[in-house]
Protein backbone atom coordinates (compact mmCIF):
# COMPACT_ATOMS: atom_id res chain seq x y z
CA UNK A 1 0.00 0.00 0.00
CA UNK A 2 1.36 3.23 -0.51
CA UNK A 3 0.62 6.45 0.62
CA UNK A 4 -0.29 9.91 -1.82
CA UNK A 5 1.11 13.12 -0.79
CA UNK A 6 1.24 16.57 -2.59
CA UNK A 7 4.15 17.55 -4.31
CA UNK A 8 6.33 20.44 -3.08
CA UNK A 9 6.29 22.13 -6.60
CA UNK A 10 2.05 21.98 -6.64
CA UNK A 11 0.56 25.42 -5.70
CA UNK A 12 -2.31 25.97 -3.38
CA UNK A 13 -4.00 28.27 -6.23
CA UNK A 14 -5.20 25.28 -8.10
CA UNK A 15 -4.29 24.74 -11.50
CA UNK A 16 -1.94 22.21 -11.74
CA UNK A 17 -1.53 19.73 -8.87
CA UNK A 18 0.70 16.35 -8.65
CA UNK A 19 0.88 13.64 -6.10
CA UNK A 20 3.26 11.37 -5.56
CA UNK A 21 3.20 8.09 -3.97
CA UNK A 22 5.65 7.47 -1.17
CA UNK A 23 6.29 3.63 -0.83
CA UNK A 24 7.23 1.76 2.44
CA UNK A 25 11.04 0.83 2.64
CA UNK A 26 12.03 -1.87 4.39
CA UNK A 27 14.64 -1.31 6.82
CA UNK A 28 18.10 -2.66 5.84
CA UNK A 29 18.63 -4.94 8.79
CA UNK A 30 15.67 -6.92 7.95
CA UNK A 31 16.68 -10.10 6.13
CA UNK A 32 13.94 -12.54 4.90
CA UNK A 33 14.88 -15.31 7.52
CA UNK A 34 14.20 -12.93 10.47
CA UNK A 35 11.65 -12.26 13.05
CA UNK A 36 12.91 -8.75 13.59
CA UNK A 37 11.58 -6.73 10.29
CA UNK A 38 10.63 -3.08 9.67
CA UNK A 39 9.56 -0.85 7.47
CA UNK A 40 9.46 2.98 7.45
CA UNK A 41 8.49 6.01 5.11
CA UNK A 42 8.10 9.38 5.72
CA UNK A 43 5.18 11.16 5.45
CA UNK A 44 4.31 15.16 5.52
CA UNK A 45 7.72 15.63 8.02
CA UNK A 46 6.75 12.44 9.89
CA UNK A 47 8.13 9.12 9.90
CA UNK A 48 5.74 5.78 9.94
CA UNK A 49 7.34 2.53 11.30
CA UNK A 50 5.33 -0.78 11.11
CA UNK A 51 6.42 -4.52 11.47
CA UNK A 52 6.58 -5.69 8.00
CA UNK A 53 5.07 -9.64 9.11
CA UNK A 54 1.76 -7.84 10.93
CA UNK A 55 1.01 -4.69 8.62
CA UNK A 56 -2.57 -4.69 9.35
CA UNK A 57 -1.88 -3.83 12.83
CA UNK A 58 -0.99 -0.31 12.05
CA UNK A 59 2.11 1.68 12.63
CA UNK A 60 4.18 4.26 14.86
CA UNK A 61 3.91 7.67 14.06
CA UNK A 62 7.09 9.98 14.90
CA UNK A 63 7.78 13.19 14.31
CA UNK A 64 11.41 13.50 12.20
CA UNK A 65 13.03 15.45 15.26
CA UNK A 66 11.91 12.41 17.64
CA UNK A 67 12.68 9.61 14.89
CA UNK A 68 16.63 11.44 14.85
CA UNK A 69 16.53 11.50 18.44
CA UNK A 70 15.77 8.21 18.44
CA UNK A 71 18.33 7.04 15.92
CA UNK A 72 21.23 9.03 17.74
CA UNK A 73 20.22 6.98 20.45
CA UNK A 74 20.39 3.79 18.79
CA UNK A 75 23.69 4.30 17.35
CA UNK A 76 24.74 5.45 20.80
CA UNK A 77 23.82 2.09 22.13
CA UNK A 78 21.99 3.90 24.59
CA UNK A 79 18.32 2.19 24.09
Amino acid sequence: MRAWRKSSYSQNSGGNCVEVAVPWRKSSYSTGGSANCVECRTEHERVLVRDTRHRRVGHLDFSAAAWTRFLTAVRRDEV
